[in-house]
């Protein structure tokens, strides 16, 4: 790796934002996950 400054584009920014800011997003349901999966 070279000696360049790591600079997050502006969704990487948003993105880091967003997770910094403690707000609470929806909540997944995950009553058929498993089954989900198993599917792929």
């Amino acid at each position: 790796m070279d000696d360049q400054d790591f600079q997050p584009n502006e969704t990487t920014l948003a993105a880091m934002r967003e997770a910094e800011s403690g707000v609470e997003l929806e909540e997944l349901d995950l009553d058929n996950f498993d089954e989900y999966i198993k599917s792929l």
